[in-house]
């Protein structure tokens, strides 16, 4: 998720908690949005409980742009979780949808199964369409593997040496030591230095025939070959294992 949309949309609720704020995330050329909507809820409890958006909205801001996400609050004294009609939404819309709970600050978002992102071709945004957002998007499309988001923005390129690596780890993957001549399974990770950064700071997945996706800084996500400039930055392979039983 990324971080300034996460902020402006908590901002939005409280500024507003006595009401279900509601509206929908995009992502252009430009980057990533928030689009606020304006709650026109018909339900006897009124905006404080429940919320519902024009689906003229949906169809105008759709018509220009990737919409990728709903969201709205629940509001004082509310529920402290998606209701059944949140995650019936969702599912008919086949879009992640996320809430923010006013009373207990809590975020908590839902990707429906039947969600599908674009593995090539995307833009480039932080927490949205980024090499980290590429390898949850391949394990979620390709594999049925739904990885835990982590909230980034521009501010993540200084961050520390652990910060990658502590994700991947807490996803359930593992170093593997390939021997010599021996290319990765697909579906493995591959974790890259970058020029400026002295420790991995790129992932992409390997996807066979020396080829990987990956989705550079700035860039549109693409199936490149590991060639000499790739394999001279690749700093470790990583290989699903499973999250550990807590």
């Amino acid at each position: 998720m990324n971080t300034r949309i996460k902020q402006s949309i908590i901002a939005y609720a409280q500024a507003a908690p006595e009401q279900e704020v509601c509206g929908f995330i995009y992502q252009d050329e430009a980057g990533v949005h928030v689009h606020p909507c304006e709650n026109i809820t018909r339900d006897e409890a009124g905006p404080a409980r429940a919320f519902e958006i024009d689906p003229q909205e949906y169809m105008a801001l759709s018509r220009r742009a990737r919409v990728c996400g709903i969201y709205h609050s629940h509001s004082k004294g509310g529920a402290h979780g998606f209701s059944p009609a949140d995650l019936t939404m969702a599912n008919a819309m086949e879009l992640p949808i996320h809430l923010y709970v006013v009373d207990t600050g809590a975020w908590i978002s839902y990707v429906p199964r039947t969600y599908s992102a674009p593995l090539i071709g995307a833009n480039w945004a932080w927490g949205e369409a980024d090499c980290y957002e590429l390898v949850r998007t391949y394990y979620r499309n390709v594999k049925g593997i739904y990885l835990s988001d982590y909230d980034r923005d521009e501010s993540f390129q200084d961050a520390p040496e652990s910060a990658i690596t502590q994700y991947v780890a807490d996803e359930g993957f593992s170093p593997v030591v390939l021997a010599e001549g021996k290319a990765p399974q697909e579906g493995d990770v591959l974790l890259f230095g970058t020029p400026g950064n002295a420790y991995p700071h790129h992932l992409g997945v390997y996807i066979g025939k020396q080829t990987m996706l990956h989705h550079p800084l700035g860039s549109l996500s693409r199936s490149d070959p590991i060639d000499g400039k790739w394999l001279k930055r690749l700093k470790q392979v990583l290989r699903y294992t499973g999250k550990a039983q807590s």
